[in-house]
């Protein structure tokens, strides 16, 4: 089943992680080098659950801004 699973992410355009790149940047950036030659990671983290439906007002300005969207291209010259 992992296998299964490792060999599909090949065949998608893109990844999105529960995570972000302070916490996890050395292990986005093997990914990057090994893995994902044509794949575009998206670190979008931290999605956290909660019981709140506030929706903070600059978090909808970002999302209009950026067309609705919560991807971002994240470049591939990380030192």
């Amino acid at each position: 089943m992992i296998l299964h699973s490792a060999k599909q992410f090949r065949l998608a355009e893109g990844i999105i992680f529960n995570t972000f790149m302070e916490l996890e940047g050395s292990a986005i950036k093997a990914l990057l080098d090994e893995e994902a030659k044509n794949l575009s990671l998206y670190p979008i983290g931290p999605i956290q659950s909660g019981s709140s439906n506030q929706f903070d007002k600059s978090e909808s300005d970002r999302l209009r801004w950026s067309g609705g969207t919560l991807s971002y291209d994240w470049p591939r010259d990380w030192n």
